[in-house]
């Protein structure tokens, strides 16, 4: 019986949300597999390290890393752009036996949104709107949590009861806020907002203009969503509400066209 095995790589993926400063990013973590050791009987070569390799075209790789375990985290990569990757067996005479190249783009989590408005991560310190000094005060609710996209409204606006105000596209399931002026009564907020499949998210958020009330509703990949006007179905606020946007609940998985992925 020959003493060697035969290598046998598959790579699965698994995908895990993650934010870079402002702007959308993705991990991924390549986990494959061997049966028996890693070694290919017609080479009779045994692998003894793994070589990743990654970028944003096929078979034109940009990034590579070295690894003795069996998965290995790229992170970082930017929200929406093509994701190709492949596990190639490595030993002293150098590469060997490379996997299936793994192909992925992972659609943005806000594909768009009408009228356009800055994009900024919510943090301590952060402006609320894009005609005010308004800012973000510590701490931002755990339910919440920082880094969530944060869109910034003019103030100028607090008056618009329009049924339409603003038309949001997502790319991918999504969970949708809204801080809504706490100073008025349940009453005094947008009918809409108080009813399925919005939710009262019980949680504050702090600013140094007024505090705000969050509410919250999921949303599914490729919906589109329209909010009504801060004054919209006997809405009473005296300043503009707050939007947000965050992946899914963290660590529920859910399956994208038979990928798993997990939300961090």
């Amino acid at each position: 019986m020959s003493k060697y095995h035969a290598l046998l790589l598959s790579l699965t993926l698994g995908i895990a949300w993650g934010l870079l400063r402002d702007a959308r990013a993705v991990d991924f973590t390549l986990v494959w597999d061997t049966e028996g050791p890693t070694c290919d009987p017609a080479q009779q070569r045994c692998a003894d390290t793994f070589r990743v390799k990654w970028g944003q075209a096929s078979r034109s790789y940009t990034n590579q890393a070295d690894t003795r375990e069996k998965t290995y985290t790229v992170r970082n990569w930017p929200e929406g752009e093509p994701f190709y990757a492949v596990v190639i067996a490595v030993d002293a005479q150098g590469e060997f036996h490379p996997t299936n190249e793994i192909a992925l783009a992972v659609p943005n989590l806000v594909t768009s949104i009408t009228p356009q408005l800055p994009i900024v991560s919510a943090a301590p310190g952060v402006l609320l709107f894009s005609d005010r000094t308004y800012t973000l005060q510590a701490p931002i609710p755990a339910v919440l949590g920082e880094g969530a996209m944060m869109f910034q409204p003019a103030n100028a606006n607090k008056l618009d009861a329009s049924a339409t105000a603003y038309t949001i596209t997502f790319g991918r399931d999504a969970l949708l806020w809204l801080g809504y002026d706490s100073r008025q009564p349940a009453t005094g907020r947008p009918g809409w907002l108080r009813t399925t499949p919005w939710q009262d998210a019980q949680a504050t958020v702090q600013t140094t203009d007024v505090p705000f009330a969050l509410y919250r509703r999921a949303v599914r990949g490729g919906e589109v969503v329209a909010l009504a006007g801060n004054r919209s179905d006997g809405g009473l606020g005296n300043t503009h509400y707050l939007i947000f946007v965050t992946p899914p609940t963290v660590g529920k998985p859910y399956a994208v066209e038979g990928i798993i992925i997990t939300i961090r």
